[in-house]
């Protein structure tokens, strides 16, 4: 922009100087040479190397141009040596001055144009110098954020940001900051694998009381009939064995989630329904309701096999769960599974929050503590999944899983 506006105002002056100030110079050469010829009319006219004068009729054999083509006042004119001339007209004389300005660009070039590109010479110099200490004192910074940006949400690494990976000449304060984020991610880091160590040990030593209780509710059903108080307390000890085993169940998954991430294989989605239809039939069978499996295309993708396992089986349960009466359906294709029930189906009010964690529909069920589904979309999130539930009260559920191709 700068060296543009200095294009501009050279080609301004040198349009001034040679219109007006040329102009006006010639002007009052003209006029200076007419009170010389009112008192002498045999003056001699100027003769230098950039201006030459005629007095017409006198030095008409002497003017190397044709008279007949000029016209007063200043103009431009093709010649050897001069490039300007200035007519003039009193009574029956004519004063012609013809003037070269090559003079006046060269004195523009040097004290103009030579100056100004120093100037500016000077100028780009520093501004590249200001460019590269600006450069430097931020590149740290830049460093830092870019290796920020590219750490892994899911396992972040202290080291990718610690002050190791800043220049030997970073400032004192983008260091500290990079020390302050590496000890943020060591301690997080830290702090997760507490909570997924406490969160597995937990979950190993619960199994045994619940095995234990398990077995003890079968025994007590087989002892001889009890009153039908006692069978009542019984069912729900039962019932409240059963969920806690699926909490348990769920806590080592949330404690597993990271190792998932991690078994990538071909996977048959096929199979694997196919699997979990047959495991999951006995609940079936408790609640006298049909259970399908529809393979309508095969379906395959790399990746956890546990994942999906783990995702479909909470579906399938889910679906088996709120259905009193009717059916539930497994529909495989190319790209999707869908689970479709019979149930009661999910209000709106419920949908916008279905995913959230120990979140359930108490209008329909006594079983669960609402951690299925938040592992659900936790394990499709990370695998890359997309599920949706469609649902209308009083005509049932239809939840769609999409998943990435091998």
């Amino acid at each position: 922009m700068i060296s543009f506006a200095a294009i501009i105002g050279l080609i301004i002056t040198n349009y001034l100087l040679v219109n007006v100030l040329v102009e006006e110079a010639l002007k009052r050469e003209a006029s200076h040479y007419w009170a010389l010829v009112d008192g002498d009319q045999d003056v001699a006219m100027a003769n230098s190397l950039n201006l030459t004068g005629y007095l017409l009729p006198r030095d008409i054999d002497t003017v190397p141009i044709e008279p007949s083509t000029l016209e007063p006042g200043l103009h431009k004119l093709v010649s050897d040596r001069f490039n300007l001339y200035y007519l003039t007209e009193r009574n029956e004389q004519k004063m012609l001055l013809l003037f070269n300005h090559s003079g006046v660009n060269s004195l523009i070039a040097f004290y103009g144009v030579l100056p100004l590109g120093i100037v500016l010479l000077v100028l780009y110099i520093s501004l590249w110098v200001g460019y590269r200490i600006t450069a430097r004192a931020i590149s740290p910074t830049v460093a830092l954020a870019t290796a920020v940006s590219q750490l892994d949400p899911k396992q972040p690494q202290a080291s990718e940001v610690s002050p190791a990976i800043l220049p030997t000449y970073a400032d004192n304060d983008v260091v500290t900051l990079a020390e302050a984020l590496e000890a943020f991610i060591e301690r997080n880091e830290a702090f997760r694998e507490r909570e997924r160590a406490f969160t597995r040990d937990a979950s190993h030593e619960l199994r045994t009381p619940i095995t234990v209780i398990k077995m003890a509710t079968s025994v007590l059903k087989g002892l001889p009939p009890i009153s039908p108080q006692q069978n009542k307390l019984v069912e729900k000890i039962d019932r409240a064995t059963a969920d806690m085993g699926e909490l348990t169940e769920a806590f080592l998954t949330l404690a597993r989630e990271a190792d998932l991430s991690l078994e990538t294989e071909l996977v048959s989605v096929n199979d694997i329904a196919q699997e979990l239809i047959e495991q999951l039939m006995p609940l079936v069978d408790q609640k006298n309701i049909a259970l399908k499996i529809n393979q309508i295309e095969e379906a395959s993708y790399r990746g956890s096999a546990a994942s999906l396992k783990i995702v479909l089986s909470n579906l399938i349960r889910n679906a088996i769960n709120y259905t009193d009466e009717g059916e539930a359906t497994v529909y495989v294709y190319q790209d999707r599974v869908e689970v479709v029930d019979t149930g009661p189906g999910i209000s709106e009010v419920k949908l916008d929050v279905i995913f959230e964690l120990w979140n359930r529909d108490h209008e329909h069920t006594q079983s669960g503590f609402g951690v299925g589904l938040s592992i659900v979309k936790r394990l499709c999130d990370q695998a890359g999944w997309i599920i949706d539930i469609e649902s209308q009260k009083g005509q049932g559920t239809r939840v769609v899983l999409r998943f990435k191709h091998a």
